[in-house]
C-alpha cells in the first residue's frame, strides 16, 4: 500500500493526529458514561435517554455548524469547540470523583457535548478540504478521517474499559481532560485561511438545504443514511445490556465489543485506502448496508461474547464502508462554495438521527427486549440497501 498522500500536508498530518487522540479521550469517557448510568439506574430506558442526549443537538445544530464554517474562520471554531469540552469533561470528572454525580447530570452533560459536537463536526469535515490543498488528495485525507475515528475507538474504549474496572468512571473523565489539552497543542500548529463569504445566515441555510434535497443523486444518498442511523445505528446503544445480561460480562466486556467494531471499521478503511476507484464505491455502498443489517439480526443469535465479536466486526466495517463512501461521493460532487452546509446535512442525518434512533431502541426494548429490537432495526436497514440499489448505476455513471 502507498503511502496516503494526504499525509503529505503538514497542517493535515497536525489535525489528524490531534482529533485522532481527542476522539481517543472521548470514546474512553463514552464507554465510562454509558457503563456508569447503567450502573447507577440498572436501566436500558436511561442508556438510550443519555444517547438521545449525547446526539441529539447534532439533528437541530448541525446546519448552525455548517453556516459558521462557511463564513469564520474554522481554525478558530475548532479550537473553542476543543476548549468547551474540555471544560466539559472536566466538570464531568470532577462531579463523579468526588462521588457527587447523579443520573441527571450524565443527561445534561451529554447534551452539553452533543451541543458542541454539533458545531464541531461539520467544521472538523469542511476543513479538510482546505487542509489538503490538493483536490486530488482529498478522498485519502477522508478516509484517514475513518480510519483515525476507528483507531481511537478502537483503543479508547480498551482502555476505558480496563481504567473503570481497575480505577472507576471518574479517572476515564479525567483522562479525557488531557487528552482534549493535547489536541488543543496539535490545532495550534495548523495554518489555515478563514471561511467562506456568506453574509445572510438564513439564505445560506436556505440555499443549503435547496441543494441537498432538491438534487437527486444527493436525495437518494442522505436518504440511505438517514435511513440507518435512525434505524440501523442505534443498536450500539443497546451494547452494555447484551454485555452483561446476554454475555454475562462487566465494563471489560463491553470494551471488547466496541472494540470489535473498530477492528471492522479499520479493517475497512485500510480496504478503501488501497482502492482509488470511486465508480466502484455506489456498489459498495449497497452492499454495505445489506451486510449491516444482516450483522445486525444475527448479533442477538450468538451464544456467547466471543462469537458476537464476527457480526459486530463485521458491522463496524460496513458502517464505515457506507459512512465514508457516501461522504466521498458528496465531498467530490458538491460545489466547493456549499461544502460546509451539504456536509452539516450529512452530519445532521447521520450523526442526528442516531440519538432519535437511540431513544426508540430504548424504548422499545422495554417493550419487547433488546434482542428483537436490534434484530428489527436490522431488517430495516437491509431493506433500505435494497432500496438503494436500483439507484448505484446512475451514482456510478457520475464517475466515468
Amino acid at each position: 500500500m502507498q503511502f496516503p498522500p494526504a499525509l503529505r500536508h503538514r497542517s493535515y498530518r497536525f489535525f489528524f493526529c490531534g482529533l485522532m487522540i481527542s476522539q481517543m479521550g472521548v470514546w474512553m469517557q463514552g464507554i465510562a458514561m454509558s457503563w456508569l448510568v447503567y450502573r447507577l439506574t440498572d436501566s436500558v430506558f436511561m442508556l438510550g435517554i443519555v444517547g438521545f442526549a449525547s446526539q441529539i443537538p447534532v439533528l437541530f445544530l448541525a446546519p448552525l455548524g455548517g453556516l459558521l464554517a462557511d463564513r469564520f474562520n474554522r481554525h478558530k471554531l475548532i479550537m473553542a469547540t476543543q476548549a468547551v469540552a474540555m471544560c466539559q469533561a472536566a466538570t464531568l470528572a470532577t462531579l463523579t470523583l468526588l462521588g457527587w454525580i447523579q443520573p441527571w447530570h450524565l443527561i445534561a452533560l451529554a447534551l452539553l457535548l452533543g451541543t458542541i459536537y454539533a458545531i464541531d463536526t461539520p467544521v472538523r469535515q469542511s476543513m479538510t478540504a482546505r487542509l489538503v490543498e490538493d483536490p486530488k488528495n482529498l478522498a485519502s485525507a477522508i478516509t484517514l478521517n475513518g480510519l483515525g475515528f476507528n483507531l481511537s475507538r478502537l483503543v479508547g474504549p480498551s482502555v476505558g474499559g480496563l481504567v473503570v474496572a481497575s480505577y472507576g468512571e471518574g479517572v476515564c473523565f479525567l483522562i479525557n481532560v488531557f487528552t482534549y489539552a493535547i489536541t488543543i497543542g496539535f490545532l495550534a500548529q495548523l495554518r489555515m485561511q478563514s471561511g467562506g463569504q456568506i453574509r445572510s445566515l438564513a439564505g445560506g441555510l436556505s440555499a443549503g438545504f435547496r441543494y441537498a434535497f432538491g438534487t437527486l443523486n444527493m436525495r437518494v444518498m442522505l436518504l440511505l443514511v438517514g435511513t440507518i442511523a435512525l434505524c440501523g445505528l442505534p443498536y450500539t446503544v443497546l451494547l452494555p445490556y447484551f454485555a452483561k445480561n446476554v454475555y454475562g460480562g462487566n465494563a471489560d466486556s463491553l470494551g471488547v465489543l466496541m472494540s470489535a467494531l473498530s477492528l471492522g471499521g479499520i479493517s475497512a478503511a485500510l480496504y478503501s485506502l488501497g482502492r482509488r476507484t470511486m465508480p466502484a464505491v455506489p456498489g459498495l455502498i449497497y452492499k454495505a448496508a445489506i451486510m449491516l443489517g444482516m450483522m445486525m439480526i444475527a448479533l442477538p443469535q450468538m451464544p456467547g461474547l466471543w462469537w458476537a465479536i464476527l457480526p459486530i466486526a463485521t458491522a463496524g466495517g460496513c458502517t464505515f464502508l457506507i459512512g465514508n463512501g457516501t461522504t466521498t461521493m458528496m465531498q467530490t460532487l458538491v460545489p466547493d462554495e456549499l461544502r460546509g452546509r451539504m456536509m452539516s446535512i450529512f452530519s445532521m442525518l447521520w450523526f442526528g438521527l442516531v440519538p432519535l434512533g437511540s431513544l426508540i431502541a430504548g424504548t422499545l426494548a422495554d417493550v419487547i427486549g433488546p434482542e428483537h429490537t436490534v434484530a428489527f432495526g436490522g431488517l430495516i436497514t437491509v431493506i433500505s440497501g435494497a432500496m438503494f440499489r436500483p439507484y448505484v448505476p446512475r451514482l456510478r455513471g457520475l464517475f466515468k
